[in-house]
């Protein structure tokens, strides 16, 4: 490097307002880190697979609802858990494994 050069900063680029206090960060961190995250990500995952299962019934879906409410229910929590049911199949686990907890199972019916 020459003489003349000027050695920048990452603190060069923004103001010094933006600057994070550590222990601030810190203290954010560990709350952050006690927060349970089950309701933030599964229950929109439910609200998506069901309007993926309804979008895929097509215009008659609430006639079909109706007469098999069974096969939309079954259909709809195997879109639910595909990625569980996929990954135990491919691990050599149950694939009925995601069933076991009842709380996520009444969660996705619910929805």
């Amino acid at each position: 490097m020459d003489d003349d050069a000027t050695a920048y900063e990452w603190s060069d680029f923004y103001p010094n307002e933006w600057k994070l206090d550590q222990k601030l960060l810190v203290h954010y961190s560990r709350r952050l880190q006690k927060v349970e995250m089950w309701p933030y990500f599964d229950v929109p995952h439910y609200i998506f697979s069901a309007i993926a299962v309804r979008d895929d019934l097509g215009p008659s879906a609430l006639q079909f609802a109706r007469q098999h409410p069974f096969s939309c229910w079954l259909s709809t929590m195997m879109i639910s858990f595909a990625g569980t049911l996929l990954a135990n199949f491919l691990l050599g686990e149950a694939p009925i494994e995601p069933f076991r907890n009842h709380f996520d199972v009444l969660a996705a019916t619910a929805i």
